[in-house]
């Protein structure tokens, strides 16, 4: 009985956490990117949480919000938000239309840092992007730094 008892509460318990976050995460969604914002600033966030709250941005079609989180978690070292965020740089309208400029300088920063600590996507976006690194005529090519 004292195992199922203990069980039970701690089933109970995870339901109520679970709970919390959700009204949690609601609160952020309406509360905008200025919850998000201040959850970032005052560190209460991990760079994975905030990689997650740019995914949720994403689908919901707030590109705004999802490039400032994911530079946020990449800035953090986040290689899945590197990874992304040098993708959506790269492509942008591509996969979202006017809500995204792409900016090839950016995205291979973020590709470069992903590479720097070992990943095989980076490896595949930063050959794509050698393919496609050919300024237009007139324009200054830039400087690919990782930052």
């Amino acid at each position: 009985m004292g195992t199922t008892c203990l069980k039970d509460g701690i089933e109970h318990l995870c339901s109520v956490l679970r709970t919390y976050w959700v009204v949690v995460l609601l609160g952020c969604a309406v509360y905008g990117m200025s919850a998000s914002t201040s959850a970032l600033a005052n560190g209460s966030v991990s760079p994975g949480q905030t990689f997650q709250l740019a995914l949720e941005a994403q689908t919901n079609g707030h590109y705004d919000e999802m490039l400032t989180l994911l530079r946020s978690a990449a800035g953090a070292n986040h290689l899945p938000a590197q990874e992304m965020l040098g993708m959506a740089l790269l492509v942008g309208p591509t996969l979202y239309g006017d809500g995204v400029k792409a900016d090839r300088c950016e995205a291979g920063q973020w590709i470069r840092r992903a590479l720097a600590q070992g990943s095989d996507v980076a490896r595949y976006q930063w050959a794509f992007m050698g393919r496609v690194r050919q300024a237009p005529a007139g324009s200054a090519p830039c400087d690919i730094v990782a930052g």
